[in-house]
C-alpha cells in the first residue's frame, strides 16, 4: 500500500474527526479552532493526494509535488495527462468550486489579517470606509462550508482512485 495513500487516508479521518466534534449552530473560538484545523488537515490531504497522483503515474520524486500546477508538470514530464490532474486543474481555476474556496480558505488562514493599506474616503464625521479586496472573509467559518469541502474531496477521491486502480 502506498505510504501517499495511508497518509491522505489519515487526514481525511483527522479532519472528519474535527468535523464531528463541532457543534453546526454553535460560535466562538472552540468552534472556529476545529473548522480550521479541519480546513489544515483537508489542505494537507489535497497535497498527500497530489504525491498519490504523482506516484500512480510513476512521476519522479512525488514528494516535490506540492501544487496542482506542478503534478500536472510532473505528469506532462512523463507525458501523460490524466482526468484525475484535469479535474483538479478545473476545480482549482474554477472561482465558486470547493476546491477553489478550500484553497482561498486555507491561503487566508496562512496571512495575518492587517488593516488594508491604500486610500481611505471620509464623508463628514462619519468613520473612513476603507475598500477590501473581492475576495471571501475566512475570519470566521462556516460548518457547512467546511463540512462540503469534505464531502466533496472524499467523493472525489474515491471516485479517482477507482480509476486509477486500472492504471
Amino acid at each position: 500500500m502506498s505510504a501517499y495513500l495511508s497518509a491522505v487516508n489519515r487526514k481525511r479521518l483527522y479532519a472528519g474527526l474535527l468535523l464531528e466534534q463541532t457543534d453546526p449552530d454553535a460560535r466562538g473560538h472552540l468552534q472556529q479552532a476545529l473548522l480550521q484545523g479541519a480546513v489544515l488537515h483537508l489542505h494537507c490531504a489535497l497535497g498527500f493526494y497530489l504525491m498519490e497522483i504523482a506516484e500512480t503515474y510513476q512521476c519522479a520524486d512525488p514528494d516535490s509535488i506540492v501544487e496542482i500546477e506542478g503534478l500536472a508538470a510532473a505528469l506532462e514530464a512523463v507525458d501523460k495527462t490524466p482526468a484525475e490532474s484535469r479535474e483538479l486543474q478545473h476545480l482549482a481555476a474554477t472561482p465558486g468550486s470547493w476546491l477553489y474556496r478550500l484553497k482561498d480558505c486555507h491561503g487566508a488562514l496562512l496571512r495575518v489579517r492587517n488593516a488594508p493599506a491604500g486610500p481611505q474616503e471620509q464623508d463628514g464625521d462619519l468613520i473612513p470606509a476603507v475598500a477590501i479586496a473581492d475576495r471571501e472573509d475566512w475570519s470566521l467559518l462556516e460548518y457547512s462550508d467546511v463540512g462540503e469541502w469534505l464531502r466533496a474531496f472524499n467523493e472525489m477521491v474515491d471516485r479517482q482512485r477507482e480509476v486509477m486502480v486500472e492504471c
